[in-house]
């Protein structure tokens, strides 16, 4: 038995906590550690080939990307050696480089998520992890600014792959705007919809 399988996984993308979910040991929730890192610690005979994947909660929000995708899951076989402790460690970034999957930091997940925005007067840019689509006919209703007197009048592009930009019919005067993003889906044959509106404000001076 090796006492403590130790897994490591690179800070998460948003403030949800994620988890491991290894077939046949349970479903270990993530710890945050000292430096930042997330770590679940799990017993395991040695032997074992152990089988997981990173999630934010559900099958809707789990990593998909590189040769981690669909059923294809990560994988490590339990040696605890002399200590009985044995150290899996996900967080090395070298995506493309031709180091192996399994353990890499995770690059993307299967649902949409907004890493950033940017906003003027004349135009408010969401960033998303990756490309997106509309969950309707087209992007109108993906991004809505609002102000003091409600939904401001605008048009919705997407300028580049998993970039929105929102233009407002005429230039925002100063004040404090709320914005939501809803909507949109992920690309691919799974079309995971956004798990939530995500919504942020800004001021225009």
């Amino acid at each position: 038995m090796t006492d403590a399988l130790l897994l490591h996984g690179a800070p998460e993308l948003s403030a949800d906590l994620f988890h491991a979910i290894p077939e046949g040991i349970g479903d270990p929730f993530l710890y945050v550690e000292a430096d930042g890192r997330r770590a679940a610690t799990v017993s395991v005979l040695d032997g074992t080939d152990v089988q997981y994947k990173y999630t934010r909660g559900t099958w809707e929000t789990v990593e998909d990307w590189g040769t981690i995708t669909g059923t294809n899951n990560r994988d490590v076989v339990v040696d605890g050696g002399i200590t009985q402790t044995m150290v899996v460690d996900d967080t090395s970034t070298a995506w493309g480089t031709g180091a192996s999957d399994l353990h890499l930091a995770i690059q993307y997940w299967r649902d949409p998520l907004v890493v950033s925005t940017t906003s003027s007067a004349s135009a408010v840019t969401v960033h998303f992890q990756r490309d997106i689509q509309p969950s309707g006919a087209d992007f109108s209703s993906a991004v809505v600014v609002t102000g003091v007197f409600g939904p401001i009048a605008g048009t919705v592009a997407e300028t580049t792959p998993g970039v929105l930009t929102w233009t407002p019919s005429e230039a925002l005067p100063a004040g404090t705007y709320s914005g939501t993003v809803a909507n949109v889906s992920s690309t691919g044959g799974g079309s995971v919809p956004i798990q939530k509106p995500y919504t942020f404000s800004f001021t225009i001076p």
